[in-house]
Protein backbone atom coordinates (compact mmCIF):
# COMPACT_ATOMS: atom_id res chain seq x y z
CA UNK A 1 0.00 0.00 0.00
CA UNK A 2 3.24 2.23 0.76
CA UNK A 3 4.23 1.85 -2.51
CA UNK A 4 0.67 2.70 -4.46
CA UNK A 5 0.66 6.05 -2.75
CA UNK A 6 4.56 6.89 -3.15
CA UNK A 7 3.67 6.08 -6.94
CA UNK A 8 0.43 7.65 -7.17
CA UNK A 9 1.93 11.11 -5.58
CA UNK A 10 1.70 14.19 -8.24
CA UNK A 11 5.15 15.02 -9.38
CA UNK A 12 6.25 19.21 -9.70
CA UNK A 13 9.53 20.69 -10.88
CA UNK A 14 10.18 24.31 -9.94
CA UNK A 15 13.30 26.51 -11.58
CA UNK A 16 15.49 28.01 -9.61
CA UNK A 17 14.14 31.27 -7.32
CA UNK A 18 10.41 29.62 -7.06
CA UNK A 19 8.41 31.01 -4.66
CA UNK A 20 6.85 27.86 -3.53
CA UNK A 21 5.10 28.77 -0.48
CA UNK A 22 4.19 32.42 0.41
CA UNK A 23 3.22 33.31 3.63
CA UNK A 24 -0.44 34.30 5.09
CA UNK A 25 -1.40 31.77 1.94
CA UNK A 26 -4.17 28.44 3.49
CA UNK A 27 -1.98 25.40 3.28
CA UNK A 28 -3.31 22.75 1.03
CA UNK A 29 -0.89 20.54 0.56
CA UNK A 30 2.16 18.63 1.76
CA UNK A 31 5.64 18.82 -0.25
CA UNK A 32 8.36 16.27 -0.58
CA UNK A 33 11.42 17.21 -1.55
CA UNK A 34 13.07 14.44 -3.44
CA UNK A 35 16.07 16.65 -4.93
CA UNK A 36 17.81 19.51 -4.78
CA UNK A 37 17.72 22.29 -1.67
CA UNK A 38 14.89 24.63 -0.69
CA UNK A 39 15.43 27.59 1.28
CA UNK A 40 13.33 28.74 3.99
CA UNK A 41 13.02 32.84 4.55
CA UNK A 42 11.49 35.54 6.30
CA UNK A 43 11.57 39.17 5.59
CA UNK A 44 12.27 41.61 8.08
CA UNK A 45 12.96 45.64 7.43
CA UNK A 46 13.71 44.87 3.82
CA UNK A 47 16.11 42.30 4.65
CA UNK A 48 15.50 38.51 3.71
CA UNK A 49 16.58 36.39 6.54
CA UNK A 50 17.11 32.67 5.45
CA UNK A 51 15.51 30.52 8.22
CA UNK A 52 16.77 26.92 7.13
CA UNK A 53 17.86 25.29 3.91
CA UNK A 54 15.69 21.48 3.40
CA UNK A 55 17.31 18.76 1.12
CA UNK A 56 16.03 15.50 -0.47
CA UNK A 57 13.56 13.79 2.04
CA UNK A 58 12.24 16.65 3.63
CA UNK A 59 8.36 16.82 4.45
CA UNK A 60 7.16 20.57 4.22
CA UNK A 61 3.45 21.08 6.14
CA UNK A 62 3.02 17.47 6.87
CA UNK A 63 1.02 19.05 10.06
CA UNK A 64 -0.39 21.88 8.79
CA UNK A 65 -2.24 20.88 6.40
CA UNK A 66 -4.65 18.92 8.69
CA UNK A 67 -5.80 21.70 10.37
CA UNK A 68 -5.73 23.83 7.35
CA UNK A 69 -3.33 26.89 9.17
CA UNK A 70 -1.90 30.00 7.24
CA UNK A 71 1.66 29.47 6.23
CA UNK A 72 3.60 31.99 8.70
CA UNK A 73 7.30 32.07 6.81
Amino acid sequence: MLFDLIFSLKQELYDKETIILAEDKVVDSIFFLEEGTIEVSTEFDNNIFVIDKLGPGSAINYRSIFLKDQMYI
